[in-house]
């Protein structure tokens, strides 16, 4: 592919990266966790190369091509392959607790599944005091996000592309993982048609409680864990929450609007999560159903059959949602038709 001619490109050169399979056992992973808090490896550190770092060909790409207050996402070239590689800011938290995020992401991603992007690694490289120097490397998605490609595929089947997003949670929540962030701009398309999750960085093993947390964006929260917030009290994502913020998801596939588009509409955005966390933490407010002949219904494949599980998912008592299994059980989810073509066998 071509990148555009906006972004300019650093020399290809040979850069540090961890391979996908260390974040797989636990062992490993507190063996690049302890790797990653000594100063920043060389290519001539021929022991850390060896056991845990690999040297790379990688070319980058400037400007930053997405951002948000948490990480940058810039374009690149993996030995001649396109990808993208994501890095947090360093400036909000602490060096330590990036690195943390870093590990969680890398270690809930490194299972290769049909629907969670896949994952090929970290670059580590030098860039200073200033900056973390990690980034999780991914392959980069022509298609772009799940509401980017709607926009341009209007007949696309949304509830096919739903049932992908549960089948990754699925996964996730069979290995122990809690996602804590699904949303729109963190499901991207693939080459064959698929939604693949991705957006792990509030993501966190349910086996061992982390000692640093982030909340997701707050229209896709459950209302329980928006009142841990406002009371200090989060504690991190958990299946229930992922349950009720798929299902968020699903709204925003649907009606091409994200949950709770309706309060406060012309307030500032801080205003407005702000009376999001108070009416659906204290409220019980769910989101708005759409007219009958809203394009929810008319065009984009939403049923009462979908609306109602839905509504299951929003249950304010968390112990009454149905698990993500659950969901795939259903007949609307069960017995839809999919004539995507086949997932490459390499994939």
């Amino acid at each position: 592919m071509v990148f555009p001619g906006s972004l300019k490109s650093t020399a290809e050169s040979q850069l540090l990266v961890i391979r996908r399979d260390l974040f797989l056992e636990r062992s490993r992973r507190i063996a690049v966790l302890e790797a990653l808090y000594r100063p920043t490896p060389t290519l001539e550190s021929s022991t850390l190369e060896s056991d845990i770092f690999s040297p790379r060909l990688i070319q980058r790409w400037y400007p930053s091509v997405k951002s948000s207050d948490r990480s940058d996402v810039y374009l690149g070239t993996l030995e001649g392959k396109c990808v993208a590689l994501k890095g947090p800011r360093l400036y909000k938290i602490r060096r330590e607790n990036a690195i943390e995020l870093v590990i969680s992401e890398a270690s809930a991603m490194s299972v290769r599944h049909t629907n969670i992007l896949e994952f090929l690694g970290v670059l580590v490289v030098d860039e200073g005091p200033c900056n973390l120097g990690m980034y999780l490397i991914f392959p980069y998605l022509e298609h772009g996000t799940v509401m980017e490609y709607l926009a341009a595929n209007t007949r696309d089947n949304r509830t096919l592309l739903l049932r992908d997003v549960l089948r990754a949670v699925s996964n996730l929540h069979a290995r122990g993982y809690a996602h804590g962030g699904i949303m729109g701009s963190n499901v991207l398309i693939s080459s064959s048609r698929r939604a693949v999750l991705t957006g792990f960085g509030q993501s966190r093993s349910l086996d061992s409680p982390a000692t640093f947390t982030t909340i997701g964006y707050i229209p896709y929260q459950p209302p329980e864990l928006l009142e841990d917030h406002l009371s200090d009290n989060y504690t991190g994502p958990t299946k229930p929450g992922d349950v009720y913020s798929t299902a968020c998801f699903g709204y925003e596939m649907f009606t091409d609007c994200i949950p709770f588009h309706d309060i406060s509409p012309c307030a500032s955005p801080r205003t407005r999560v702000c009376q999001i966390l108070v009416q659906v933490a204290m409220g019980r407010r769910l989101p708005l159903k759409p007219t009958a002949v809203a394009a929810a219904y008319t065009s984009n494949g939403l049923t009462e059959e979908i609306w109602s599980l839905l509504e299951e998912a929003w249950n304010h008592d968390f112990q009454r949602r149905p698990s993500v299994d659950d969901l795939l059980q259903r007949s609307v989810f069960a017995e839809v038709v999919d004539e995507r073509p086949p997932v490459p066998a390499n994939v």
